[in-house]
């Protein structure tokens, strides 16, 4: 089993560099995941939900009610030996009614991009690319991103009407995804300069912070070095790179359940890094919410076959 974060595990260094390792590192379950039903003919027989990882999909089933709203008994994840997640369904309700409800919750989770790292939870709203593929024509949500972050910082009109467009696919995210309901206060990402005049993370989490009433604690994550561009460099080059360049305020996130948003999800190194930082600031959980997952996750170096 893969470490999980939690108040009482902090993200080591150590933990993200072996995620990289980590294959698959992310699914689209409606685009990428054929046949996740099995069983579940008749009533009382168990249902099994087969998925390629437990990491965000397993707090997601259990999050939004999976065992409770279709009444099951039963629930629990395993390893079936092969590198998949089984997760065994029983319960009292008739084999239909149990298999509407998981049917259900695949349609609503399967359309956004899951993302298996260390923290709690870690979705993205879409693919940078139709299908997660490098070479294919850029998905909605991967054109407002694209608008969204200009090189020059600068937030003219056709900027912040990208940058809405992405605020309004990440607040039907939260109202879909019911497993992002704990959290209480939002964060961005921190930029890698200090002084930018325009932050498209945390112009989202502003956003989203007051459409549903969170405090946004974006100010309690700041950039203290500037941070050289990591393009075409390792993945331990770019660790190396952010250590130390980024600090939490110290008691702003004690007990608290985070939403730390981001736009753009590579290999996630800063992502999980900075989670690690809020973990040791007493954060009780951290849910990433990314606009867009790249379609490779080995940070621009040249793909390595899957394993």
């Amino acid at each position: 089993m893969t470490a999980r974060a939690n108040p009482k595990t902090r993200i080591t260094d150590e933990q993200i560099l072996a995620m990289q390792r980590w294959r698959p590192r992310r699914v689209q379950l409606a685009t990428e995941w054929a046949d996740p039903l099995q069983g579940g003919d008749r009533p009382g027989a168990p249902l099994r939900l087969v998925l390629p990882f437990r990491e965000s999909l397993e707090p997601a089933f259990r999050l939004m009610g999976g065992p409770r709203q279709a009444g099951f008994r039963q629930s629990h994840f395993r390893e079936n030996g092969k590198g998949l997640w089984v997760l065994a369904l029983k319960g009292g309700q008739t084999a239909a009614h149990r298999l509407a409800e998981a049917r259900h919750w695949l349609e609503t989770v399967g359309r956004y991009v899951a993302i298996r790292d260390c923290l709690d939870l870690c979705f993205a709203l879409d693919y940078d690319r139709a299908l997660g593929h490098p070479e294919a024509f850029r998905t909605e949500t991967g054109r407002l991103r694209f608008r969204a972050k200009p090189l020059t910082d600068v937030a003219t009109p056709a900027v912040l009407e990208a940058a809405e467009g992405l605020v309004a696919r990440g607040l039907r995210f939260l109202e879909e995804m019911r497993c992002y309901d704990g959290a209480d206060v939002v964060a961005a990402a921190p930029p890698s300069k200090r002084g930018r005049p325009y932050h498209l993370p945390a112009f989202l989490a502003r956003r989203i912070a007051g459409t549903r009433g969170l405090l946004d604690l974006s100010d309690a994550i700041r950039t203290v070095r500037d941070r050289p561009a990591t393009k075409n460099r390792p993945l331990a080059a770019k660790l190396r790179n952010i250590r130390g360049s980024v600090e939490v305020d110290p008691d702003a996130f004690r007990q608290r359940k985070v939403l730390l948003v981001d736009d753009i999800y590579q290999s996630g190194t800063t992502l999980n890094y900075v989670a690690g930082l809020l973990y040791r600031a007493g954060a009780s959980a951290v849910y990433g919410l990314i606009c867009e997952k790249t379609s490779r996750d080995d940070d621009n170096l040249r793909a390595k076959p899957a394993r």
